[in-house]
């Protein structure tokens, strides 16, 4: 494509994944791409940098959304299990390496994006992506960055430091209890480097670090039937509701909502417009959680 082409309202950075669910389907996966569709979902100008593939269908799911292809394909696959609301993850078709992403890929005017979110899932890039961005709001989600897998693929957590430097421009992280594996320590470390860390533990909400204090944020009633890219979305709706109206607890409780939708159906299905999000806000008692954006979005947001 181009490279200096039309800058997107947010910018998703990370790879495209083959998931296999608990039917056996494949279907497109990754945080960029979840994230990808949500942000479209929401009326939001939006570009991706990944890598492309060919065995799985996208159908007319990332139409509209304008996409920077980088060759080689990705043969990153996942493979997830829900065993008594736990998960066991297993990473497939990895055998040519994790194919990292970088800077020089990023099409020059997509650096001044408003929006930000670093996407890992298998290290294909690093926190100093940021640097790049300095006029941004900055949001990454760190799961990529804290895996490691044996020889028969299966996942677990991997702790890992950073210098003074390493998490430098991120205004948000977000991640999930399963993340962490339970190392409160990993947890600390983020909340002592990050202005905002969130998270996230399933429907019951999630819990918000900012200004040296802990907050409880309840999620919504819902019926769960497939929490993939749950957190994904969540990531997205906090950024962008972050970015535009600027206060954490209201962005906690528009993606706790937004990210209800998304458990309530297997792969983007269920992922809402904003217009059944502040329906389901307004049911709950929250309609002035609205989703502020400047005049050129608005007309588009809430037509």
């Amino acid at each position: 494509m181009d490279k200096d082409t039309v800058t997107p309202d947010i910018l998703l950075i990370g790879a495209i994944t083959a998931d296999i669910g608990m039917d056996g389907i494949r279907r497109p996966g990754g945080t960029a791409f979840y994230s990808a569709v949500t942000a479209a979902r929401l009326g939001l100008d939006v570009g991706i940098v990944t890598r492309p593939r060919d065995d799985v269908p996208f159908g007319d799911l990332l139409d509209g959304v304008q996409t920077a292809w980088v060759e080689p394909p990705s043969t990153l696959s996942f493979r997830n299990i829900y065993q008594s609301g736990q998960r066991v993850q297993y990473i497939q078709d990895s055998e040519r390496g994790v194919q990292a992403l970088g800077l020089g890929e990023i099409p020059k005017e997509w650096t001044k994006a408003p929006m930000v979110h670093l996407a890992p899932v298998a290290n294909e890039i690093e926190p100093s992506f940021a640097a790049l961005f300095s006029e941004s709001t900055v949001l990454a989600t760190p799961q990529g960055w804290l895996r490691m897998w044996d020889a028969e693929g299966r996942i677990r957590f991997m702790p890992r430091k950073w210098g003074p430097e390493g998490l430098q421009n991120i205004t948000t992280l977000v991640l999930s209890e399963e993340d962490l594996d339970g190392d409160r320590d990993q947890l600390r470390r983020f909340t002592q480097r990050v202005p905002i860390v969130v998270l996230t533990v399933g429907i019951k909400g999630c819990k918000l670090h900012f200004q040296g204090s802990w907050h409880d944020v309840p999620g919504f009633p819902t019926t769960e039937v497939d929490p993939t890219g749950a957190g994904d979305s969540f990531a997205t709706a906090f950024l962008v509701h972050y970015h535009f109206n600027h206060d954490p607890i209201d962005a906690a409780i528009f993606a706790n909502c937004l990210a209800s939708f998304t458990v309530e159906g297997a792969g983007v299905s269920t992922i809402p417009t904003l217009h059944h999000v502040e329906q389901r806000l307004s049911d709950n008692g929250f309609s002035n959680i609205r989703l502020k954006g400047p005049e050129r979005l608005q007309r588009t947001l809430h037509d």
